[in-house]
């Protein structure tokens, strides 16, 4: 029979050392999960991301000495394996941090590890294990071999793993394009870390746009660096500042929010295809900025009650485009980014038209999309041909335009993208039917009801926008409906027509009167018709008396189950009207 002998001392130690390791771990994952829910960082500094701002150290002499532990704050190399307080975080580490330990207690200990002094604070070189060791045992010092290292920034033993970074860059970065003799009095601080690196880039790439990048002397680089702070950076800053973009981010400095922007404005571009000005990212960082304010429950139950609420009741408020809008909508401009969708139809090119109209009076610029199902289709050569077709158009035409490929639903892309326009226009493919089911599922219905932006539709063939007809009765939507009519009547000189559907004397009267009041505040004069009956009987009726060529009009007035079941004035023009229609939100 077999004697079973008891293990010894070192196979007991080493199994005891494993399960303090395990417990090791778990404090360094409960560490984490709180650094991220306070936003601040548990990372060791890496010494990697000083070497800018320090000298070299090969040949230096080393000298030993006991360390405090808690003055160790970084590590050359492996600064992510450990936390602040070197807890471990890679489970692989347990058989190595084991066997230290054992070492540590029970086999006469372990060499001295090696550190470099940068300042009153420590990195280690070698020994990240028996650091991590020791103050799970609970020393308080250890012995180093340590190697004087002479730094620009100071760093003291309180200091942030990012602070940290920042100032090595920030020092690197000032040294090597010398601002403060280029430009004195600059403020260009930043408090993450990682943007210096960017606004190299951003140098760089003005100093290759202004010739022989590789043949170029240091007074060319201060010539780029000058360049770039005068003709990039000051006018970012001043649209930050004009546009009160800093309140929105507390903490931070315009130069991160400079940063952040045209880094913003760059995944804008790739993402869209389109090319979007530092001003429209920098109403939709604002924008998304706000959407993310308040806790997380409360976000996640607005969240949740406007998916509900936006599946029948989907329309945004009247007129809320013109106050935050992404585009540079002006009092002299009104129409500045024109979405053209082209399902790439013969009749679909009457909108391209129409929109041309539109930028020669407006002085836009025009946004088309193509939508493909997916990624793999955006070369298929139906849709690059559209692309080429397209661009062909613009050059003959002289209009200023560009053309992206949009990949998923129609109605989704469409609607992800109107924000990024004033007006979209399209040619109708499919009109409202009269049965309640049709409609339910009518494509065009969707849109109408989920833009934020007005929508002119395009039945038959693009008109000169000659002579707008105004259906006016005085709700919001009519409202915004008489803004935009009396913009084009008094911008680009056009007559115009009011034309206001009431079997009520007063209701009639009353509508006349708010109409006639905002005109008169804007010098615009037009003419009025008053009918009794059916709106769009009305409608057609007068635009074909008074040879208007575009019908102006609110948007759906009901909710939307009502007007499913009942129709609507709008869906019977939008059949049967023979000339373009606006209609506004």
């Amino acid at each position: 029979m077999t004697t079973l002998q008891p293990p010894d001392r070192i196979t007991l130690r080493y199994k005891a050392a494993l399960n303090d390791f395990r417990r090791a771990r778990r404090r360094a994952v409960v560490h984490d999960l709180l650094a991220r829910v306070t936003g601040n960082s548990d990372d060791l500094i890496d010494y990697d991301n000083l070497d800018a701002s320090v000298s070299k150290t090969e040949n230096q002499e080393r000298h030993q000495e006991e360390i405090p532990l808690d003055a160790i704050v970084g590590s050359v190399g492996r600064y992510s394996d450990f936390t602040r307080d070197f807890l471990p975080r890679k489970e692989s580490d347990e058989d190595r941090w084991a066997q230290v330990k054992v070492a540590m207690l029970e086999l006469g200990g372990v060499p001295p590890i090696d550190l470099y002094r940068v300042g009153k604070v420590y990195f280690v070189l070698d020994g990240n294990h028996r650091v991590s060791v020791a103050r799970e045992i609970g020393w308080k010092t250890i012995a180093a071999y340590v190697s004087e290292v002479h730094s620009e920034v100071e760093i003291s033993q309180s200091v942030k793993p990012d602070e940290a970074i920042i100032k090595a860059r920030r020092a690197a970065f000032m040294k090597r394009f010398g601002l403060d003799d280029i430009r004195p009095g600059h403020d260009l601080h930043v408090t993450v870390a990682g943007q210096y690196r960017v606004i190299e880039e951003h140098i760089e790439q003005q100093r290759q746009s202004g010739g022989d990048a590789e043949n170029c002397d240091e007074s060319d680089i201060c010539t780029a660096t000058a360049e770039w702070y005068d003709t990039i950076y000051l006018p970012v800053v001043d649209l930050i500042r004009e546009r009160g973009v800093l309140k929105d981010f507390p903490g931070r400095t315009e130069t991160d929010l400079y940063v952040w922007l045209m880094q913003h404005r760059d995944a804008l571009q790739n993402a869209l295809g389109w090319d979007i000005q530092v001003k429209e990212a920098a109403a939709d960082i604002s924008l998304l900025q706000s959407r993310q304010a308040g806790p997380v429950l409360a976000r996640l139950s607005r969240r949740i009650k406007r998916q509900i609420r936006n599946r029948f009741e989907s329309s945004p408020t009247p007129g809320a485009w013109l106050r935050t809008g992404n585009t540079e909508t002006t009092e002299d401009r009104l129409f500045c980014e024109i979405l053209v969708p082209l399902p790439g139809t013969p009749d679909s090119w009457n909108a391209l038209t129409q929109a041309k109209a539109l930028a020669q009076l407006d002085g836009a610029h025009i946004r088309a999309v193509h939508v493909v199902a997916g990624e793999k289709d955006k070369q298929n050569p139906f849709a690059v041909q559209i692309k080429a077709k397209f661009e062909q158009w613009c050059a003959e035409n002289g209009v200023s335009g560009e053309i992206a490929i949009g990949t998923g639903p129609v109605g989704t892309v469409i609607c992800d993208r109107v924000r990024w326009t004033d007006l979209v226009v399209l040619h109708m493919e499919h009109p409202p039917d009269s049965g309640p089911l049709a409609r339910l599922g009518n494509g065009l219905i969707s849109l109408i009801r989920s833009s934020s932006r007005p929508i002119l539709i395009v039945p038959w063939v693009a008109t000169e926008l000659a002579h707008p007809l105004l259906a006016y009765d005085g709700s919001p939507k009519a409202d915004e409906a008489l803004y935009i009519a009396a913009y084009m009547a008094g911008c680009w000189q056009r007559p115009l027509t009011i034309l206001i559907v009431s079997d009520d004397e007063k209701q009639a009267a009353k509508a006349t009167a708010r109409a006639k009041n905002y005109l008169k505040s804007q010098n615009v004069e037009a003419q009025f018709e008053i009918r009794q009956g059916d709106v769009a009987e009305a409608i057609m009726g007068t635009s074909l008396d008074r040879h208007c060529d575009l019908v102006v009009m609110g948007g759906y007035g009901q909710r939307p189950i009502l007007e499913v079941v009942l129709g609507s004035s709008v869906d019977r023009v939008l059949r049967e009207s023979w000339v373009p229609v606006l209609i506004c939100r």
